[in-house]
């Protein structure tokens, strides 16, 4: 009994690992159905995300994700909640952290604390930007805004605008422009753990430094 679950686990592991390659949209779809369940949307927990896939393909969606370093930006014209017109030539001249999120993702709302200090921290620098990008309407992401006394630019944009924009690699995603307009660095997933949270936010502010020494 035993070797026949092992047998059909295997086989199962070989007929998506073979999806994978053909189409990582198919992978996304099966770690979304549970996660939609609890949302209304696609949100991304690295803890939740390997429970539900082996470490392999876990791995070849961060892998997926990384073909888009040194790669420009996708083109884009947006307006902020405060009036705001931002388009792709925005980002050069400038190191840019863009930043995507939606009220209902639990890793999201995590993050704010962190996205706040980065902004308070690097505003004063005419060479950075922070950009959020929320599928969030405008009602909600004004909502947001004040409840968690977000301090940087919110964009709102369609889900089909987001996903345009970061690859279709859900929510929470966090990237990073150079002065060119090239993406030097992409994540998606977060955590609910305040210290990780920080940790990551700690790698990132070394990336944005580094990036604006040059």
């Amino acid at each position: 009994m035993k070797t026949q679950v092992k047998e059909k686990k295997l086989k199962f592991e070989r007929i998506v690992k073979e999806l994978y390659k053909k189409n990582w949209a198919l992978i996304m779809m099966v770690i979304s159905i549970n996660m939609l369940s609890q949302t209304n949307s696609i949100s991304y927990n690295d803890s939740i995300i390997k429970k539900r896939l082996p470490d392999y393909y876990y791995n070849l969606r961060q892998e997926k994700l990384q073909r888009n370093i040194g790669h420009q930006f996708p083109t884009f014209q947006v307006e902020s909640l405060f009036g705001q017109v931002y388009t792709e030539k925005n980002l050069i001249g400038k190191v840019t952290f863009v930043n995507f999120w939606f009220e209902y993702c639990s890793p999201c709302i995590a993050e704010f604390p962190e996205l706040n200090d980065l902004f308070i921290r690097l505003n004063d620098n005419k060479k950075f930007q922070l950009l959020s990008f929320t599928k969030d309407s405008y009602e909600q992401a004004k909502a947001s805004v004040l409840k968690y006394q977000l301090l940087f630019p919110v964009i709102c944009i369609s889900e089909k605008e987001c996903f345009s924009l970061n690859f279709h690699s859900g929510f929470p995603t966090n990237i990073i422009v150079d002065e060119t307009g090239k993406i030097i660095f992409i994540k998606s997933g977060g955590s609910l753990n305040k210290q990780q949270i920080e940790a990551n936010f700690q790698k990132l502010s070394i990336i944005i430094e580094q990036a604006l020494s040059k």
